[in-house]
């Protein structure tokens, strides 16, 4: 990074980053199109579960990514591949892969504020970044992390001064915590 960079600010991104490598997270950098992370997930399915049934608009894509699985999936990772997926189809859960890159998103903008320790700088990297970078408006980032469950906790003790500066520079209603949420007063 450049030695211009404000070290929280560099905290942040930094934080961001190595979140991405967190098992589970890490497959949002290597696929990052929804298409990708459809195929590998149906692939892996499949893989466990030959018999599901697979749309034939995607799967070629799917079979390729079920051959490199087959061809790599180590025994120990074969073994948590077949529980993860047997869970998966025994519960029968819808699936949201949209909403799942999201919640990878935002994850790392709440570890990015936690290691930063700072709502003011978080803001304006987020600001100042690629209304592409994540699968989350700037905007909705912003927001998330207004009202993130898991603000650093200094904050607890006076958590309207920090947010109610964010808010004023970024939205004209206030914003309020969800439910469970609230933070005790001073």
């Amino acid at each position: 990074m450049s030695s211009k960079v404000p070290p929280q600010a560099a905290a942040f991104i930094a934080a961001r980053h190595l979140t991405y490598f967190r098992p589970g997270f890490y497959v949002r950098q290597v696929l990052a199109s929804g298409s990708g992370l459809r195929s590998w997930l149906f692939a892996a399915i499949k893989l466990i579960s030959p018999q599901f049934p697979i749309a034939p608009d995607i799967e070629g894509s799917v079979m390729e990514a079920h051959h490199s699985l087959d061809a790599n999936l180590k025994a120990v990772g074969r073994d948590e591949l077949t529980r993860v997926v047997s869970t998966l189809l025994r519960e029968g859960a819808a699936l949201d892969l949209k909403r799942w890159v999201a919640g990878v998103d935002q994850t790392t903008d709440r570890v990015g504020l936690l290691i930063a320790h700072d709502l003011d700088t978080a803001a304006q990297v987020i600001r100042a970044s690629d209304e592409n970078a994540t699968s989350v408006p700037n905007q909705e980032r912003l927001k998330s992390l207004a009202v993130s469950p898991s603000a650093p906790i200094t904050w607890v003790t006076s958590p309207t001064r920090h947010r109610s500066r964010l808010v004023e520079k970024n939205f004209k209603q206030p914003i309020r915590a969800p439910l469970g949420c609230q933070r005790n007063r001073e």
